[in-house]
Parts: structure tokens; C-alpha cells; sequence
């Protein structure tokens, strides 16, 4: 039972458990890895590259790329290759002209499909869910330059992947190549299929680049494992390319190298065929570190801001304080206006006064349209007093509110007069008359009635805004 593997490989009828971390791939297990997560612990896996026991398959799909798998799943039902229940992945798409693209595809039963992502469902471990063929999306990425033939080698199968500018164009799979040792009696027969996916490219394949899944370090020299590659390149007449390689320890005991091993690392969580939720967790999990790292830069600048905003605060406090003191020792330099200039002065005063404060013409201008009314309005004074006047506090205390209401620095005004009219029709003309005069330029402080006989006295006290500057 396997609890601490990274990966699992699935093909050709076998099961591998790769650890990337320890360099170690056990030999091919004698379970299912649907056995292997039985039991109360489940593996820690990373991943699942697995080839569903099917053949992928390449065909020519038309339509808007965002509507690819769309089209083909109706195409495929049309043709009865599958049915409503049944799963389609896409592994790879590859733009042929502006309408059509080559789509590489398995088909296989819903049910089939469950207990995959039941198995990576069971892990510990985010665990993404990878289809086989998409590692030759993977390589087929790394050729973009002209067109180039991929040899995929593993235990009995070849196949033979046709790339033109990173995509891949062209599939065959040849099995029973490989019978403990390359079968070159079917060279020609692999001639043949290489000729049918030049179909499928716009120029002719430039070179042969070997994938194989495991083989000995002796492929530098003339061993079997590396022979058979240089046969084929031969035999087709084109160069011979070498990927990288990665050395593995296989069932504990021999090293070997694989060319599949160092592609797993490229598949990414977007092309996973794995539910969203898998992807999007898995995705989360490997943006962790940098999740870290963003929150430790923003608290390092924060922190930093914040000094930065604390020293700069005690500057400006540190000026602030010398600006005082020396506002201090200026205002106690300052020398008095020589005598023979007092009366330039107060004349200045006085007309700063004039442009401030209205004369006494304008505010009883002013006042004239005000008091007009349909009783006869009979006034007894009429007082004026500005806040440049010593006696202008003794006069805003004569109104109860004038203290508490007057802003201070407008004109003082104290009407007195009486109305000519009965009771009630003088209350409802003063009442007219205080909203009157309590206008944009004036202010009702205070208000006084008396009523008489024939006749009902006031004392209203206002007060006349200053001018705007």
C-alpha cells in the first residue's frame, strides 16, 4: 500500500509511484491505483498521469475556438463514438487555418471517469489529474521552430507525434514495437505512417526527437536503448535530437534516466482534467509562498511608511515650534509707529472702516422699504453703533439675546417707534416687519412690544452685517 508517493503513472496496463523529491520510482505495481487508495490512509499525491486505458485520438474540428470542445462532442455523438453520458477530454488544440483547429481528444464512460477523480479526490494533497497524451502537449511546446517528429517510447508502443511551431499536428501510435529490443523489420511500416502525417503539416518534418520512458545510462555509447533511436533518425533521413534526461532510482535498486520525468513538472493546473475545485485548490496551494511573500512585503512597507510618516511628523513639530519662537522674538522687535504718523493711522483705520461698515445714509436706505407698511409707523430714534465705538458691548447688552447672538463685528442698531392701529392687526405687521429685517444683510437680536390704546410701541435691535471684502 503506497502513503507518500508524489505521483502516479497509469499506462500501458502498469502502475508506477514517482517521488520526485527522493529521485525514486518503485517498479511497476501489481495493483490498480484504484487499489492503492483503499484502505484508512489515502496517498499524499501531487498528481495522476494516466491514460484512461484508451488511445487518444487527433481530428480536425471547425469552429470558433471557444466553442471547440462544444462542436466536437456533437460530432462525436453524430458519429456514435460517444453517447450523452460519456466524457470528453480534450488534451491539446492547435490552430490549423482561421476556422479549423486539430484537437486531440479520448473518449471514455462517465463512470470510468468518477473513480479517477474519486481517486484524487481521496488524497491528502492537492491532486491534479493529468491525461498521458498531454505530456506531449508539454514537449510538443518546447519544439516551436519548423516542424519536428516526437518519438514517445514506452514499454511496447511507439508513438509518433508530428509538431509543427509547438503544436502538435499529427498522431500515430505503432504497437508491439518493442519485443525486449527494437523490432527494425517494421522500419518500413513506420516509414509509412511518418509519410501520412506529412498530410498534416504546411512544410516537411526537420528532425526526430526521442521521449523515452526509461532506458540505461549506456544510450551515450552503442548501447540497445539509445541504437534503436539512432536507426529510426537514420532510416528517416533526418537529425537526431536528445531531450533531457532524469536520473531516477527505479524499484530501490538501478538507476536509470527517463526524458518523461522532467515534462511532468510543466503541467500546468490550467490544462488538468480534473474538476475546477481540484484545479482552483491546487492552485491556491502553489501561490501560497508568494501569497506569503506578498503580505510580508505589504507589512514591510507599512511598517516602513509608517516610520517614514513618524519621522517626518516630528520635523515638521520640531519647525513648527522654532517658527513660534521666532514669531515671539519678532512680535517683541516690533517698534511703535512714531507720533508725527498717528494721525496718518487712524486715518488709515478709517477708511478701513468706511469699506467694512456701511454709513448711516445707506443703512437707512436700507431700512426705509423695510418699515414700510399699511399702519403708520411712527419712529422715535434710531441708533447706531460700530464695533470700532467703546460703548458697542454696553449697547449689545441692552437686548437679552444681543450678547449671545451678535456675531461681534457688524453694526449695532436700535429702532424705536410706535404703530398706529388696533391690537391685532399691529402684531401681525410687526411680526411681517421682524421677518423683514431679518434678511441676508441684517440680523433681529432682539424685539420689544408695548401695546396701548390707540397706539403700540417697539424697540427692535438688529444688526447690519459687515460688507463682504
Amino acid at each position: 500500500m503506497m502513503t507518500v508517493e508524489s505521483y502516479l503513472f497509469e499506462f500501458d496496463g502498469r502502475v508506477y509511484a514517482y517521488d520526485p523529491q527522493q529521485g525514486a520510482l518503485s517498479a511497476p505495481l501489481a495493483e490498480s491505483p484504484f487499489d492503492i487508495s483503499g484502505g484508512s490512509k489515502h496517498p499524499k499525491l501531487n498528481g495522476l498521469i494516466t491514460d484512461y486505458g484508451t488511445v487518444p485520438q487527433l481530428r480536425e474540428v471547425c469552429g470558433r475556438p471557444r466553442y471547440l470542445d462544444s462542436v466536437l462532442a456533437k460530432l462525436l455523438r453524430d458519429e456514435g463514438e460517444a453517447v450523452m453520458g460519456s466524457v470528453i477530454i480534450t488534451d491539446s488544440k492547435a490552430t490549423v487555418d482561421e476556422r479549423c483547429s486539430m484537437v486531440m481528444y479520448q473518449v471514455m464512460e462517465r463512470s470510468q471517469y468518477k473513480r479517477y477523480v474519486n481517486l484524487v479526490d481521496a488524497s491528502s494533497e492537492p491532486c491534479l489529474l493529468h491525461s498521458l497524451s498531454r505530456l506531449f502537449a508539454v514537449a510538443a511546446a518546447q519544439h516551436r521552430r519548423g516542424s519536428s517528429l516526437l518519438l514517445f517510447a514506452h514499454h511496447e508502443v511507439l508513438d509518433l507525434v508530428a509538431v509543427e511551431a509547438g503544436a502538435v499536428v499529427g498522431f500515430r501510435r505503432m504497437a508491439g514495437m518493442f519485443n525486449g529490443q527494437f523490432r527494425s523489420d517494421r522500419l518500413a511500416e513506420l516509414t509509412d505512417q511518418v509519410n501520412a502525417l506529412h498530410q498534416h503539416l504546411r512544410t516537411g518534418l526537420e528532425q526526430v526527437v526521442a521521449y523515452q520512458w526509461l532506458f540505461d545510462h549506456d544510450h551515450s555509447s552503442s548501447g540497445d536503448a539509445h541504437q534503436w533511436v539512432k536507426q529510426v533518425a537514420e532510416h528517416l533521413q533526418m537529425p537526431l535530437l536528445e531531450p533531457p534526461a532524469a536520473e531516477v532510482l527505479v524499484g530501490g535498486e538501478h538507476e536509470q534516466l527517463s526524458h518523461w520525468l522532467p515534462l511532468i513538472d510543466q503541467l500546468g493546473y490550467r490544462n488538468s482534467s480534473a474538476p475546477s475545485r481540484n484545479r482552483w485548490l491546487a492552485a491556491a496551494v502553489a501561490l501560497m509562498p508568494l501569497m506569503a511573500l506578498a503580505l510580508l512585503l505589504g507589512n514591510a512597507a507599512l511598517f516602513t511608511s509608517y516610520a517614514v510618516a513618524t519621522l517626518q511628523a516630528r520635523s515638521l513639530d520640531a519647525d513648527i515650534q522654532a517658527l513660534n519662537q521666532e514669531i515671539v522674538a519678532m512680535q517683541s522687535q516690533v517698534v511703535p509707529a512714531a507720533p508725527e504718523f498717528q494721525a496718518v493711522l487712524a486715518g488709515v483705520e478709517q477708511l478701513q472702516v468706511a469699506r467694512r461698515w456701511p454709513g448711516y445714509a445707506q443703512i437707512l436706505a436700507e431700512l426705509a422699504p423695510l418699515l414700510n407698511s399699511t399702519l403708520v409707523v411712527e419712529l422715535d430714534g434710531v441708533r447706531m453703533t460700530y464695533p470700532t465705538e467703546p460703548s458697542y458691548r454696553r449697547v449689545a447688552a441692552m437686548g437679552r439675546d444681543a450678547v449671545a447672538s451678535a456675531s461681534g463685528e457688524g453694526v449695532l442698531i436700535e429702532l424705536a417707534g410706535s404703530f398706529i392701529g388696533d391690537a391685532m392687526t399691529v402684531m401681525d405687521t410687526f411680526d411681517e416687519l421682524s421677518r423683514r429685517l431679518s434678511g441676508a444683510d441684517y440680523r433681529l437680536l432682539d424685539s420689544e412690544v408695548s401695546a396701548g390704546a390707540r397706539s403700540t410701541d417697539f424697540i427692535l435691535i438688529l444688526e447690519r452685517l459687515p460688507n463682504e471684502e
